[in-house]
């Protein structure tokens, strides 16, 4: 509890640290610490019921006294075993230790909120392939910049995930 309570307070901090910039990205957020790290402590055995509440009535009372607002969620969707695969080849020490059923848990985690909308979503879901091949991603990715970086005009109401492949769907598209 103690290391996530951390990483609630500084994504909490990266929320609402002002930006000059038009675009404000995060690799996570108290979001995905809440509904895919916090759950799958719970879920394993890892967290005690008490303190999952706790940490619940923690996040419920950030969310009504400050404003963290999130326009778009991009889920680079990647089945966990290219996961891994990614792990290995990168070679880092302090990764060394992550197993594939920890991937696999945190991908299920993800899959059920934003795919399955198990938990609430803040924002429309864009969700890419990142499967593909990493010397092909990059340009991928450059197709869906658009967007991700301008302003929200994806209508999405009912907040379902947006399924998208940027190579096979032209730019009208997005």
């Amino acid at each position: 509890m103690p290391f996530q309570t951390y990483v609630t307070i500084t994504m909490l901090n990266m929320h609402v640290h002002p930006t000059e910039k038009s675009v404000k990205l995060m690799e996570r957020s108290m979001y995905s610490a809440r509904y895919c790290f916090v759950e799958n402590m719970t879920r394993s055995g890892m967290l005690h019921p008490g303190m999952y509440n706790i940490l619940q009535e923690w996040y419920s009372s950030i969310e009504s006294m400050v404003n963290i607002q999130a326009d778009l969620i991009v889920y680079l969707r990647t089945d966990p075993e290219v996961a891994y695969e990614r792990v290995k080849a990168r070679a880092r020490s302090e990764e060394s230790c992550v197993p594939l059923e920890y991937l696999r848990e945190i991908h299920n985690r993800y899959e059920d909120w934003l795919i399955h909308g198990l938990h609430h979503r803040p924002a429309p879901v864009l969700v890419l392939d990142g499967n593909l091949d990493l010397n092909l991603i990059g340009t991928e990715y450059v197709r869906s910049e658009s967007s991700i970086l301008k302003p929200i005009l994806i209508e999405n109401t009912n907040r379902q995930p947006i399924l998208a492949s940027p190579s096979k769907q032209t730019k009208e598209n997005f």
